[in-house]
């Protein structure tokens, strides 16, 4: 887990995260956000492949997108708290943790496409 994306909202020209980290693999997957202190606004975690989600074990609540394999977000859980079990939606290609308000703060909604784009510039979706 130390690829970095940016991840942008293109419906709505508004970035999410500019520093979000990409789990690829099962272990970081299922590990998440479990341990860690804080979650800053710019943050975010890419869960990929990803259908559904758990907050067991952190200290926080988040926002969550779930994101189609086309880019489109399917549904959105704001501020889930800790110790928490999302539903798990088959169409759904990856999941994105971000700081709980940032949803409601950009005006991101259901329908809306998400970008991933590297921070070395190399686009991918």
């Amino acid at each position: 887990m130390n690829k970095l994306v940016v991840i942008n909202n293109i419906s709505t020209n508004i970035c999410l995260a500019n520093r979000a980290k990409v789990a690829r693999n099962l272990w970081s997957r299922i590990t998440g956000l479990i341990g860690k202190k804080d979650f800053n606004p710019g943050e975010g975690l890419v869960l990929l492949p990803c259908k559904g989600i758990h907050t067991l074990g952190m200290r926080f609540p988040i926002d969550v997108l779930y994101v189609s394999e086309t880019g489109v977000v399917t549904k959105i859980l704001s501020g889930i708290k800790p110790n928490r079990w999302g539903p798990v939606l088959k169409e759904t290609q990856f999941i994105i943790e971000l700081p709980a308000s940032i949803v409601q703060r950009t005006g991101t909604k259901t329908g809306d496409r998400i970008m991933l784009r590297s921070c070395s510039g190399a686009g991918e979706q």
